[in-house]
């Protein structure tokens, strides 16, 4: 038997950038794997992107962005946003991987 794929993960999270886009980015961001939407909003200075969590992360995106020349913005917020954004996925794909039981039966089948 076969196991099944996990259903996909998905996940919207917003990037302010330090420079508008010109549309590059987006594209480059839109082509990878596991990105299924980026869109840049704000004159550029905003990109919205949805993602599959399980094929693709927030920090891949980042790193990404820097290789193209969209570096995150800069300053306090957009880190403690970015380090927030982190720990939530984080946080998501632990609960995703959890085998949940129902209140009445005890996990380990007692």
């Amino acid at each position: 038997m076969v196991a099944e794929a996990p259903p996909p993960l998905i996940n919207t999270r917003r990037f302010g950038l330090a420079v508008a886009d010109d549309g590059r980015a987006a594209a480059a961001i839109g082509a990878m794997p596991g990105v299924l939407e980026a869109v840049t909003s704000g004159e550029g200075r905003r990109m919205t992107v949805t993602y599959d969590l399980r094929r693709v992360g927030g920090e891949d995106i980042e790193r990404r962005l820097d290789e193209v020349g969209a570096r995150p913005a800069p300053g306090p917020l957009e880190t403690l946003r970015r380090r927030f954004a982190r720990f939530t996925e984080a946080n998501l794909l632990d609960q995703s991987r959890l085998e949940h039981h129902c209140c009445s039966q005890p996990p380990d089948g007692r």
